[in-house]
């Protein structure tokens, strides 16, 4: 660990020579900045993976470059990039490459009509913790440590009052979505349809203030059929994963319901709650529990691909049907001292995973986040099985 933080941190101090160098160059710019990410793998020794059987990197250390790149290169055309340098650091070993935050080009044909090809940062939807309608950047905000947003084209187009249409067509995998947004009163919602790995949903989301200080909101998303893979006895003392019999025939739903509280001294309160159809049932759960009690006794054997698939296809509080989450932030509590405390809680296990979060403002330009994993409950619940305690610290210079 002592030769990772080194390796860390003069790969940080050679990009700060580098960025200070390069802004001597004609290369125009409008900021630059270095993350350095350093924690231990969540996965690597816990009850889906005792004694880190699936070989994971217990520990490690990454250090990223961006560098923020926006230039008009015509009328009704302009370009915008943050391309990403990275030097991973992974129990001793280094891997170098270079990929993009994000990369667009924007054409406007029309004052009312915007084209964007290209990686770019989109969100829609208005929930906090569960954000079930993106798919732009499908990670969990407290489990990713960069985003990944995909290739695409997107179009919008705004009319003359508070509606706007928007379409997006991903290059990766052909995607796509559709949008109509409007502002009823105080109320702003979206009509969507999302096709997702050829599987076609349709959604609706909505925001309303109550006052000055409160703000209502939810998201539902509906599907016919799931691809969604649940565990099953596939014979006699062997479990697998496989699609349900009954998903054709099935509308699923996704929900959100949430309120949040913001008072003056900028102290904000978020609760929400989440109903997932396409999660595990308790009649499920205890499948997959007697999957994993036979899985680690064949290694050798099924039990390791067993035990693997559970693994990759874990989503971050999405395993089961129903969940609350609580969040309390203040940005400023301390003098250059953020603090937010959330809380996801299993209501089908009563298991809890607490995710502290501090922030430190170490100069105009320099800011430490350290973030806190801490599961508590049933050791059969799904946060003590799939997530043991850690800490995870990301230092953040600004050029």
């Amino acid at each position: 660990m002592i030769r990772m933080i080194k390796r860390g941190l003069l790969v940080g101090v050679i990009l700060y020579v580098t960025a200070v160098c390069a802004h001597e160059l004609p290369l125009k710019w409008d900021q630059s900045w270095v993350s350095v990410w350093g924690r231990v793998n969540q996965l690597s020794d816990t009850l889906v993976n005792p004694q880190n059987q699936l070989g994971l990197a217990e520990q490690y250390i990454t250090t990223r470059y961006y560098v923020t790149v926006e230039e008009a290169v015509s009328d009704g055309v302009s370009v915008y990039a943050v391309p990403r340098f990275t030097w991973d650091n992974r129990d001793g070993e280094s891997l170098q490459y270079m990929d993009w935050d994000e990369a667009y080009m924007t054409v406007t044909p029309h004052p009312q009509v915007f084209v964007d090809v290209g990686k770019k940062n989109t969100r829609w939807g208005t929930a906090y913790a569960w954000n079930i309608v993106n798919i732009f950047d499908p990670d969990n905000r407290f489990v990713k440590e960069f985003n990944r947003f995909r290739d695409g084209v997107y179009a919008q187009y705004f009319d003359q009052s508070d509606r706007s249409i928007s379409a997006i067509w991903f290059t990766d995998n052909g995607d796509y979505a559709l949008r109509l947004n409007g502002q009823w009163g105080r109320t702003e919602g979206d009509v969507l349809y999302l096709n997702r790995d050829h599987h076609a949903m349709v959604g609706f989301d909505a925001a309303r203030p109550l006052g000055d200080a409160w703000l209502v909101y939810m998201e539902v998303l509906a599907q016919q059929g799931t691809t969604a893979l649940f565990p099953v006895a596939a014979s006699a003392g062997r479990y697998d994963w496989l699609p349900t019999q009954s998903a054709a025939k099935t509308i699923y739903t996704q929900q959100v319901w949430g309120i949040q509280y913001t008072a003056l001294s900028g102290t904000t309160i978020i609760g929400e709650y989440l109903y997932n159809a396409v999660g595990l049932s308790d009649a499920d759960y205890a499948v997959f529990e007697k999957g994993m009690a036979a899985a680690n006794k064949a290694l050798q054997g099924w039990g390791a691909g067993f035990i693997g698939d559970a693994a990759d296809g874990y989503r971050f509080a999405q395993f089961r049907r129903h969940y609350g989450f609580m969040r309390l932030d203040n940005p400023r509590i301390l003098p250059h001292i953020g603090l937010a405390l959330n809380t996801y809680y299993s209501i089908s296990d009563g298991g809890f995973l607490l995710l502290p979060v501090i922030t430190v403002a170490a100069g105009p330009r320099c800011q430490v986040t350290t973030r806190f994993f801490v599961p508590i409950g049933p050791a059969d619940g799904e946060f003590k099985r799939f997530y043991t305690a850690y800490a995870a610290m990301n230092l953040q210079y600004f050029f």
